[in-house]
């Protein structure tokens, strides 16, 4: 089926995953379930609903972590960057655990997860953020910035790990749901083995392999 670039988007059924969360080691489940229009995407866990909106971000320590009237659901970011990325607009994420589970680090199993719950197109149209003048955000050596563009979404992304495997790399894309599946959502976390005693000392990466 042809989907229209300017319609809502859902599932057109419930699909589930298993796995391990990345941080807690626990297993942990998440289904993803249709939603009405303009519900936007919205974690529920023990019955209570959480959106995914940046004023409900809790934490942001190797994981972004969302939470509400003291719940919260970790590792939020790879399972968002694939709804992000296959144009989902409307969705409940029913999670079983503390955070969603990491499988092999990249967003191609939430990917896959979204093609088993079929992809419904709804009647109503989508609402768009334009952007009229360029923004800027620093911290530390970090900065991002978000520019005014005509009709696409582009992406320059560069890094500096200063290691000798990465080193500094850059990497420009046109952001669609064919370049995301393609050249993003197999990307995957990645840490340094100096940091691996660091992390469970604070009770992080207890899922995480070598």
């Amino acid at each position: 089926m042809d989907l229209h670039p300017f319609r809502q988007r859902s599932f057109k059924q419930r699909a589930s995953l298993s796995g391990i969360g990345l941080h807690s080691g626990a297993k942990v489940r998440v289904t993803l379930a249709p939603a009405p229009a303009d519900s936007g995407i919205v974690f529920v866990r023990d019955g209570k609903e959480i959106p995914a909106l940046a004023d409900f971000v809790v934490d942001t320590t190797m994981n972004t972590s969302v939470g509400r009237d003291g719940l919260r659901i970790g590792t939020v970011e790879h399972v968002l960057a694939a709804l992000a990325g296959c144009g989902i607009d409307n969705a409940y994420l029913e999670v079983e655990g503390p955070e969603i589970p990491i499988m092999d680090g990249s967003s191609e199993p939430f990917v896959a997860l979204i093609r088993e719950a079929g992809i419904h197109e709804l009647r109503q149209s989508r609402r768009f953020l334009l952007v009229r003048k360029a923004v800027t955000v620093t911290e530390g050596d970090k900065l991002a910035r978000l520019s005014p563009a005509r009709g696409k979404f582009s992406i320059n992304y560069t890094i500096d790990f200063r290691h000798p495997l990465i080193s500094d790399q850059s990497f420009k894309l046109e952001m669609n749901e064919r370049s995301f599946q393609k050249d993003i959502a197999r990307a995957r976390t990645f840490g340094f083995k100096r940091d691996v005693e660091r992390l469970l000392r604070a009770g992080l990466a207890r899922g995480g392999s070598l």
